[in-house]
């Protein structure tokens, strides 16, 4: 069960973080002509789907951290951090009731991005190991 959990989390999460990226470029090219409003309203829209990310990125990590204690696969502290990184996401998806430079927002734009960087790094090295133990994975 928890590795569809993370499945349908790790959509989601690319799902949002896409639509903020779409938002965000339209908002850029839009704010030359639309003036600097509409570029603060979008910027604010953008960041509020970063932290709605948040939560999905936590349910991802969570839920595949779950997996990797429970049935032993990889090193059980990727899992550990796994669930660091699950709390300082979900912590930092209460950003959408601060500013970007609170220190909610600062959790959700400069420490939760490259935490899940190295946990999503750590992750895949440990998948190429079991892959290159084992041989092909197909």
């Amino acid at each position: 069960m928890w590795s569809r959990v993370a499945a349908w989390g790790g959509l989601l999460f690319a799902a949002v973080v896409v639509a903020g990226l779409g938002g965000e470029g339209i908002v850029s090219f839009l704010a030359k002509d639309a003036g600097q409003d509409v570029a603060r309203a979008g910027m604010a829209f953008a960041f509020f789907l970063y932290s709605l990310a948040g939560l999905f990125v936590a349910v991802f990590v969570l839920s595949a951290s779950l997996v990797i204690l429970q049935k032993g696969i990889f090193w059980s502290w990727l899992g550990r951090y796994g669930l660091v990184v699950a709390a300082v996401n979900v912590i930092g998806a209460a950003a959408i009731f601060d500013t970007p430079d609170g220190p909610l927002g600062v959790l959700r734009t400069r420490v939760a991005p490259p935490a899940l960087a190295l946990w999503i790094v750590a992750a895949a090295v440990a998948v190429l190991r079991i892959t290159r133990r084992r041989g092909s994975v197909y």
